[in-house]
């Protein structure tokens, strides 16, 4: 959280993020999720590397995988297809 913090105290125009949501407790990682999409709102770009996908899912546009950009749309085009979901957001 504190890295998080000194981050924006910077005013990025980008935030590059590694699991923002490691070991915070569900409440926490709403509310870093919301603060995320603040930020978005605002333009700041970010690049979100993530596992889970309670804030991957509040604030993918594009998903990349092995350097690669899989997806590149919408949250509903995202839902809508099920082969980028299963292959890069999916456990199994």
């Amino acid at each position: 959280m504190l890295s998080l913090a000194r981050a924006l105290a910077g005013n990025p125009a980008l935030l590059v993020v590694d699991e923002p949501g490691e070991g915070l407790a569900p409440q926490m990682v709403a509310q870093v999720g919301a603060c995320f999409a603040t930020l978005r709102e605002r333009g700041v770009a970010i690049l979100l590397i993530e596992e889970r996908l309670t804030i991957a899912r509040m604030l993918a546009a594009r998903v990349a995988g092995h350097g690669v950009v899989q997806f590149d749309g919408s949250l509903a085009s995202l839902d809508a297809n099920e082969a980028v979901r299963r292959e890069w957001l999916s456990v199994g």
